[in-house]
């Protein structure tokens, strides 16, 4: 029986979030497709990135409050243009990534990204533990700066 299908499953659509699809419905289906429903561990590891990135923002921005800096040069172009835009910027690129990672799990690799971001992020709060002991109030540095 011929497919009657005309195009392939959109990434988007009423149906996503709420519909039935879970996998693929025809043999051979498993990989490269959009679904409607996750894993529970794949949606727990979007949200566990975004909570992290949210986390690292709160992170640098106290490291920069005491005389730390940016290192990533996009980041650093935002700060420039205020806490907030630094915010929005910084939540919005990681959020639309992980949405765009989540929609596409079921594709070839993009678990291991996934699980990739995920470790990478955790290494970062482990260097902001690093940080928050090596880094120096601003107040207290100001103190013991010499006239």
């Amino acid at each position: 029986m011929p497919d009657r299908r005309r195009r392939r499953t959109p990434a988007l659509s009423r149906w996503t979030l709420s519909g039935r699809r879970r996998g693929g419905r025809r043999a051979g289906e498993r990989k490269d497709i959009y679904v409607d429903r996750y894993r529970p561990w794949e949606g727990a590891l979007v949200l566990l990135v975004v909570a992290m990135c949210a986390m690292d923002l709160l992170l640098t921005l106290d490291v920069i409050q005491r005389g730390g800096e940016e290192w990533n040069p996009v980041m650093r172009v935002a700060l420039d243009l205020g806490v907030w835009p630094f915010v929005i910027i910084k939540l919005a690129i990681t959020a639309v990534g992980a949405l765009v990672l989540l929609l596409r799990v079921r594709f070839r690799g993009m678990r291991m990204v996934l699980v990739g971001l995920t470790l990478l992020y955790a290494l970062l709060m482990g260097w902001h533990a690093v940080l928050r002991g090596d880094v120096p109030e601003a107040s207290a540095a100001a103190a013991e700066a010499p006239p």
